[in-house]
């Protein structure tokens, strides 16, 4: 079981949405805090608030596409705070449009935050935990890591690279001898957030609160589980995508209005 109890964690993305949620639930559990966001303001407010819980807190403005200044932080951190033991690679952007209408710097910077950021935020802080051989590590990916949906096709490349990415770093820590470091990858149906305003979803799959998203995630390292998945239904494509020819995933996105469903979302790019 990974504890939270005195344990530094650092969580992206953390100015709002699950990421803030996630913030305030690790310090209800004893955690100290290192949060970071490209939004000043936003981290600041979520800083504030944790403090009146009497937590420590450590804020960092952080664009985590920015290699250099990705590793500049780490050794800021490790100067001023410690190591950290639980790290949280939550922030993410998306861009909802067609492949070949959505302009190339939203393509560029959903593969600069989603992936690469997250590559160099793992490069950052792993090796430590190698050196410790302990620390826990959490992916959030999605439920487009499993099944690309139409509208937003390169978030989903990005999300199945990271799936891959998750996967691979799990093995090769084994293969170290690292065995004690653990890795979680989170993949959610879509989170009643800003990221999807607007999209419409099957009658039978409404939106996740971000606030049971959150909990997932928190239960999902206290139970050191390898995957995390809100609600059940995100591990049926691979599933059906495995046992049946493509027509059969297809038609099911066709019936159920979901290969039409970002088209709605609010700032689509036609």
């Amino acid at each position: 079981m990974s504890e939270f109890y005195q344990k530094n964690v650092l969580i992206t993305g953390a100015a709002h949405g699950i990421g803030k949620l996630m913030a305030g639930m690790a310090a209800d559990l004893g955690g100290n805090l290192i949060i970071s966001d490209v939004n000043a303001a936003g981290l600041e407010a979520t800083a504030e608030e944790l403090r009146r819980k009497g937590v420590k807190v450590y804020p960092y403005v952080l664009d985590i596409s920015d290699r250099d200044a990705v590793y500049a932080a780490a050794e800021r951190i490790r100067q001023e705070v410690g190591q950290v033991d639980i790290l949280i690679n939550n922030a993410g952007v998306v861009f909802t449009g067609e492949i070949l209408s959505l302009p190339d710097d939203k393509h560029r910077k959903q593969v600069e935050v989603n992936l690469m950021g997250t590559l160099w935020m793992l490069k950052a802080f792993v090796p430590d935990m190698v050196k410790r051989n302990a620390g826990h590590i959490v992916n959030v990916a999605s439920s487009a890591g499993m099944l690309a949906i139409p509208g937003m096709g390169i978030y989903s490349a990005t999300k199945h690279a990271l799936m891959g990415l998750n996967e691979a770093l799990r093995h090769e820590l084994y293969n170290c001898g690292a065995k004690n470091i653990k890795v979680t990858v989170v993949c959610p149906y879509m989170i009643k957030t800003g990221m999807f305003a607007g999209m419409k979803t099957p009658f039978y799959q409404p939106p996740l609160t971000p606030e049971a998203m959150a909990r997932g995630v928190i239960q999902g390292v206290l139970k050191n589980r390898y995957v995390v998945g809100k609600p059940f239904t995100v591990f049926l494509p691979p599933i059906i995508k495995a046992l049946f020819p493509p027509i059969v995933m297809d038609t099911i996105l066709r019936l159920s209005g979901l290969n039409k469903s970002v088209y709605y979302c609010e700032g689509f790019h036609k």
